[in-house]
């Protein structure tokens, strides 16, 4: 089985180097023009990590934009994301309502991108490799699995860098179904200290928030994929956004 879910030749590609940024840049004005920044909010007190929101405010970003074999997304109801972000010195977490009409997750480990899975690229460095259009050893992918939603617990697992690859240490997820219609509700506390960061207000990560989409029972396979980025690109970093 392949190592990461790499995207075929026909996925979108984005130019083979983006433009540097001006000379007299400092990190706070690094922006990558593939949308809108997204922002984390500095908390006091950490979420507790068991898929219940009722410790975030509202979730104000949303995942829709179809990168992946678009021909097999059919719109919100069928895959879409509702999220938020947040940090404090530890750790970054995530908060994610997550619409899916048909939830197929068979998978472990490695393969979880075959299955429903949300994924978090983050680069660690954008000030240092802005305009390197391939992935280094501070670009990270993680997964993030809500499993069966039935019987088995939800997982983490790390593609990149290929050096670190298989289960992120400190990495926790919760999940539950949502009640009342598709779908289910994440969240996740992923550790500085994985991406060798120590945060700061104002710091800047290139990041994009991807949604992996199976509605195939009794298969394995990854048939779309939507993202923050509209230019989305796992091999090269410069296609994703701003956190």
């Amino acid at each position: 089985p392949a190592a990461s879910p790499l995207p075929p030749p026909d996925a979108p590609t984005a130019p083979p180097t983006a433009p540097a940024p001006p000379a007299s840049a400092t990190p706070a004005d690094l922006v990558r023009p593939n949308g809108a920044p997204l922002h984390a909010a500095h908390r006091t007190a950490p979420p507790t990590i068991n898929g219940d929101f009722g410790d975030w405010a509202a979730l104000d970003g949303v995942i829709s934009q179809p990168v992946f074999r678009p021909e097999n997304w059919s719109g919100p109801a069928d895959q879409s994301v509702q999220f938020a972000l947040a940090w404090d010195t530890g750790y970054l977490y995530l908060a994610a309502d997550v619409t899916d009409d048909v939830h197929v997750q068979t998978q472990h480990g490695e393969l979880i991108y075959r299955g429903d899975s949300l994924e978090i690229l983050l680069d660690a460095d954008l000030s240092g490799d802005f305009a390197t259009a391939k992935l280094n050893a501070d670009d990270y992918q993680i997964g993030l699995s809500p499993a069966t939603l039935v019987a088995d617990s939800p997982e983490a697992y790390l593609w990149f860098p290929k050096a670190a690859a298989g289960p992120p240490a400190g990495v926790v997820v919760a999940v539950r179904r949502r009640g009342g219609s598709d779908g289910y509700e994440l969240e996740a506390a992923l550790p500085w200290s994985l991406f060798g960061v120590t945060p700061a207000a104002g710091g800047r990560f290139g990041f994009a928030l991807a949604s992996n989409d199976n509605d195939s029972p009794g298969t394995v396979e990854q048939q779309s994929v939507i993202s923050t980025s509209p230019a989305h690109r796992l091999v090269d970093p410069t296609p994703w956004g701003t956190l």
